[in-house]
């Protein structure tokens, strides 16, 4: 290295170049750091794109097969693993759907039964637990995973939502 300058040995003709100064560096790495924030926060907006349903913001298949994957991993257990396993811990599941949702749709249009969606979503997510978790199966039906819940907290939660949708139409 002579003064400021490096040599480049692997160029024949003994090309130097400059290092850049300090306050280039850091201006350099500020640079990156911002542009890897923003990286970051795109990549957390793809994720939630590929595992929520736009419209109602429920987990979609994909979302719902990653979280169900963390939550009953039984299938990686052997015979005795499982049954141990089950003796501790209870998981339960709701399958609901908006009866006569296609009427719905034809007499009132798309928008309506969107609304309509959006609703049962956000009635859905009031009454869950921050670690159960709803998901938009298809079309009007929904499912709801309730880690941790027996078959009598399941009917306890179900009665409710029917309760709390009954109540309220919408």
């Amino acid at each position: 290295m002579k003064g400021n300058k490096f040599e480049n040995p692997q160029s024949d003709q003994g090309q130097q170049f400059e290092a850049e100064s300090r306050e280039d560096l850091i201006r350099r790495i500020e640079i990156l750091e911002a542009v890897n924030k923003k990286l970051a926060e795109k990549n957390e907006l793809l994720e939630k794109l590929a595992t929520k349903d736009p419209l109602t913001g429920a987990y979609n298949r994909r979302g719902f097969e990653e979280e169900i994957s963390h939550i009953i991993p039984e299938a990686q257990l052997d015979n005795n693993e499982r049954n141990e396993r089950r003796s501790k811990t209870n998981s339960s599941m709701l399958m609901l759907d908006i009866d006569n949702f296609k009427s719905v749709n034809d007499t009132f249009g798309h928008a309506v039964g969107d609304h309509a969606l959006q609703e049962l979503a956000h009635r859905l997510s009031q009454q869950l637990r921050g670690y159960d978790f709803a998901e938009r199966y298809g079309g009007d039906e929904f499912t709801v995973l309730l880690p941790q819940s027996s078959k009598g907290g399941a009917l306890a939660l179900a009665e409710r939502l029917r309760h709390v949708i009954d109540s309220d139409p919408f």
